[in-house]
């Protein structure tokens, strides 16, 4: 059986020896404008905050209707 990623069998301590860094790429479609987004954000190894995830940004209203709260885009939480 095969776990996880290429970073599965990695600790904190060798992304910090390797000076790892890991580059997150975001596309997206701007329904408003109907254009292509773009982001793109780096993380070095002491930056990394282990089990920890990204808070949910994606919601529905009282309506059924999906909108996206840009305020928690940064947000970890405890896994």
């Amino acid at each position: 059986m095969v776990h996880g990623g290429p970073l599965y069998s990695l600790m904190d301590r060798d992304l910090q020896v390797g000076q790892a860094e890991l580059i997150i790429t975001l596309t997206g479609i701007d329904d408003t404008f109907s254009q292509t987004i773009h982001a793109r954000h780096s993380y070095l190894a002491d930056e990394i905050l282990w089990n920890h995830r990204f808070a949910d940004i994606l919601h529905l209203d009282s309506n059924g209707h999906r909108y996206v709260d840009y305020s928690h885009f940064h947000t970890t939480l405890p896994a």
